[in-house]
């Protein structure tokens, strides 16, 4: 769960490159309220904000001043209720102490991993060499679908004897061969289609489908996609659905763009598999610097002084 927490802040500081840049100069620093004898200006709202919402949603929310007034709003309830907290001593409260060092902790962690995101991110970014390696490595992940034009009629088949309204697979496949005879004789697809075909995603325009991913397709429907010949209708096949008869008109297979029309897409899938390794390291270099032991190695070590984690935190 740490390790996530963590990990989560790197990814976001990594966003946010530049920790400062979350608070606005203000030309005039307003006031936005009074709670009691409080007043709180437009400075103390942004630089609550950082705490909540990440720097591209600020700069989104400072386009839209609705969008500000109501932000405002809720901060300033939310310092009704602080202010009312204070007043009845809630500050004191042991539950409240007790959480607030590991909430102080998690501040304090978070500011240090913001300082350090902009050497982290220069670690995440892959070199020319990496990226034309990792290309090379995941060339069908950039690869564009094959993609094919055919043109099928289909007879429904009962899959169950409660199917009373389709055809038997004999009969089925007698009417698909009688259909079949019928384009072979030099009727037209459209003819045919529409009154034979029992799909009705294609029987009213010819049976056509056009720049179809087959893959998409049911298995035998696709592979006599991929296999038939181009031009001539083929043997009936069957699929869950029933005989199909088809007539592919053409086939393009995918193909694997140049490097330079995804190198940005590269990039950024190669430092999304850096980030955790770099975190990693980064991460031990610390633990051995401070000194980590965790489960029950703990036992075995004799340190002169034990810090409570109360303590820690504050150090």
């Amino acid at each position: 769960m740490i390790k996530t927490v963590f990990f989560s802040l790197f990814s976001l500081s990594l966003l946010a490159q530049n920790p400062t840049a979350t608070t606005p100069a203000q030309p005039e620093n307003k006031v936005i309220g009074k709670i009691g004898n409080v007043i709180y200006r437009e400075s103390d709202f942004f630089e609550y904000l950082p705490l909540y919402y990440q720097p591209a949603q600020i700069e989104q929310m400072k386009r839209s001043p609705e969008t500000i007034k109501q932000a405002q709003r809720s901060f300033l309830e939310t310092m009704v209720l602080v202010s009312q907290a204070k007043k009845e001593g809630v500050d004191k409260w042991p539950e409240y102490q007790a959480k607030l060092k590991w909430v102080a902790g998690t501040l304090m962690m978070s500011e240090y991993v913001s300082k350090h995101a902009p050497t982290l991110e220069r670690l995440a970014t892959p070199t020319e060499e990496q990226i034309k390696a990792f290309y090379e490595a995941n060339l069908d992940s950039y690869k564009s679908q094959d993609t094919a034009s055919a043109r099928h009629i289909l007879i429904s088949a009962r899959t169950n004897e409660n199917e009373t309204d389709k055809l038997t697979e004999e009969e089925a496949l007698a009417k698909v061969l009688k259909a079949k005879d019928e384009l072979i004789s030099g009727k037209d697809w459209q003819t045919v289609a529409s009154e034979y075909s029992d799909d009705p995603g294609s029987k009213d325009n010819g049976g056509l489908y056009s720049d179809f991913d087959p893959s998409r397709m049911v298995p035998e429907f696709a592979e006599a996609v991929r296999s038939q010949e181009i031009g001539n209708v083929g043997e009936p096949i069957k699929s869950r659905f029933g005989y199909h008869i088809i007539l592919v008109e053409n086939r393009q297979l995918g193909k694997v763009p140049p490097l330079d029309e995804v190198r940005a897409t590269v990039s950024q899938q190669l430092s999304e598999r850096m980030r955790p390794e770099i975190w990693a390291k980064w991460v031990s270099s610390i633990k051995a610097e401070i000194g980590y032991v965790e489960g029950e190695e703990v036992a075995n070590t004799q340190p002169p002084k034990m810090d409570a984690p109360i303590e820690a935190v504050g150090k």
